[in-house]
């Protein structure tokens, strides 16, 4: 059966306007809509035969090849095409969703129809935020705007996506060695002072990221029951992420490479062991003191947060509040900065710094005997790939000439076997 070809007639004045002036005439166009089941409709408010003769001709064109969508579907507003974008995208990850969600609220476009967003619109947005903002930052708010336009065509609001050819307009990325070699190269000494100088709790949850080279939202979230202390073990399980100023356990970590069992070395097992026993011990007085709180037993946090309020001059131990888990935004606000001026290290250093040295530590020693292997560090780090855990994380010493220069001294030898003999001089 011959497929129906769509309709659509000559321009017509409208009726009432036939006896004025040309130029306070309208125009309209009667049309088939291939989407409506070919019911017959009508596009009007041209003010000139031509425009209207034009719009007559790009519906046949769009009809014929299967690409006309009714310019009136793209009259909604990008925020609410959006809104629907991230209610059915697939990501569960709640931080991940409020990211989008920020950026969501905060594009230019976000009142706008979404027939009225262009490509050079879009250009000119791109050429701004690259003038003020990181490369990483930009492109991060032109993949949801992107996203949310590939959607809207999906649905039929729109036939084209602007910011597909706008894409090889974004800002270039720094590469990872680049922002690698730029980060200061914690020694196990000076991760050690930086430890120190931190008052407890906080000195045990630092030396346990850099012992282990665990993210900070795993370290925050770990449980008793993540930690076998007789083993020297610790699962990492789950993440805690802070969530425009909420608290949020997420039972599946960063990847499901993050999902893992870590080995401590002997010296920090028997740190943790210690501190475990304490903080037992320092819990079942503050649940008896507080009644209206029961105790989780040992889904009780690892660390736990400390009390609202004037500290009084009272240290952070003992203004423990054990109904609650920590918040690393806290710790890193008031204790991180004074560690490293204390230990005398750069202020600039990050307290994710101590997971980079970590393995940046471990990968030094590849090769050595006894040394982990690269996949076992893989494993250790929760990387999805090797390739990864050496662009990224890893970091050569950047003065050690003569250790370089004698691993390669001997190449270019030119001694040569007993049993060989030159046959030119």
């Amino acid at each position: 059966m011959k497929e129906r070809e769509p309709r659509a007639w000559n321009p017509k004045v409208y009726p009432g306007d036939k006896d004025k002036h040309p130029r306070d005439q309208r125009w309209r166009v009667q049309y088939e809509d291939p989407n409506q089941n070919f019911n017959r409709r009508t596009k009007g408010g041209f003010r000139t035969k031509a425009a209207a003769q034009a719009w007559r001709a790009e519906f046949l064109r769009g009809a014929t090849e299967g690409g006309w969508i009714d310019p009136a579907e793209g009259r909604v507003t990008f925020h609410a095409v959006a809104t629907d974008w991230l209610a059915t995208h697939k990501t569960t990850k709640a931080k991940t969703r409020a990211g989008y969600q920020g950026i969501i609220e905060a594009c230019p476009f976000r009142d706008t129809q979404l027939s009225n967003i262009t490509y050079e619109a879009i250009r000119r947005w791109v050429a701004k935020q690259a003038a003020t903002k990181k490369p990483t930052t930009v492109r991060n708010s032109f993949y949801v705007l992107s996203a949310v336009l590939d959607y809207a065509v999906d649905i039929g609001r729109i036939n084209t996506n602007p910011a597909t050819k706008a894409r090889r307009h974004l800002p270039t990325p720094i590469p990872l060695h680049r922002l690698e070699q730029a980060r200061y190269p914690l020694t196990t000494a000076e991760a050690q002072n930086v430890c120190n100088a931190l008052p407890e709790p906080w000195s045990m949850y630092a030396r346990l990221v850099a012992a282990t080279g665990m993210r900070p939202e795993e370290a925050s979230a770990l449980r008793l029951c993540d930690v076998d202390a007789e083993a020297g073990t610790v699962n990492i399980n789950s993440v805690l992420v802070d969530v425009n100023g909420h608290l949020i356990r997420e039972a599946n970590a960063k990847t499901s490479h993050s999902i893992r069992r870590i080995e401590l070395d002997r010296a920090t097992t028997a740190v943790l062991a210690n501190y475990i026993s304490e903080h037992r011990a320092r819990a079942a007085r503050w649940f008896s003191d507080h009644t209206d709180h029961a105790h989780p037993g040992e889904q009780l946090p690892l660390f736990v947060g400390t009390k609202t309020g004037r500290a009084d001059g009272k240290p952070d131990i003992d203004r423990l509040d054990f109904s609650k888990p920590m918040r690393h935004g806290n710790f890193y606000a008031k204790h991180w900065k004074a560690a490293l001026k204390a230990a005398g290290l750069p202020s600039a250093i990050r307290f994710y710094d101590l997971r980079h040295a970590h393995i940046s530590w471990l990968v030094a020693m590849h090769g050595q005997p006894g040394a982990l292997s690269l996949k076992e560090i893989q494993d250790r780090a929760g990387h999805s790939s090797a390739v990864m855990t050496l662009d990224r994380y890893a970091h050569a010493p950047a003065d050690d000439i003569e250790r370089k220069r004698d691993a390669v001294d001997g190449l270019f030898s030119t001694t040569t076997p007993d049993n060989v003999t030159r046959l030119h001089a």
